[in-house]
């Protein structure tokens, strides 16, 4: 089993959030790695793409990004935001993590 980041590697990889929002999406964020490498596992050398990928969904899953805002009978839709898939595959392209056989 692939080892969770710390808070400390997530603000090192650009995270935002404070502590506490962190390790309330840290089960979550790393729940949804998990499910996209399975059946692969995390080695010492993609643990850091691992952890990478699970601060990027940490951002996702505390702060969903706005899709859609209106006022009155005005409506402004967004681009297509990063999804959690987008998310994880932009760290764990090449390393191997993705791969589910022929």
């Amino acid at each position: 089993m692939a080892s969770a980041p710390t808070y400390a590697t997530y603000v090192a990889n650009g995270g935002r959030i404070a502590e506490g929002l962190f390790l309330a999406a840290l089960p979550r964020a790393s729940s949804l790695v998990n499910s996209a490498i399975w059946p692969n596992a995390v080695t010492p050398a993609t643990q850091t793409a691992y952890e990478r990928a699970v601060c990027a969904v940490v951002d996702l899953v505390d702060s969903p990004p706005v899709t859609r805002e209106g006022v009155g009978r005005v409506t402004l839709e967004y681009a297509a935001p990063l999804t959690t898939g987008g998310a994880i595959a932009h760290h764990l392209v090449g390393t191997g993590l993705l791969y589910r056989g022929i």
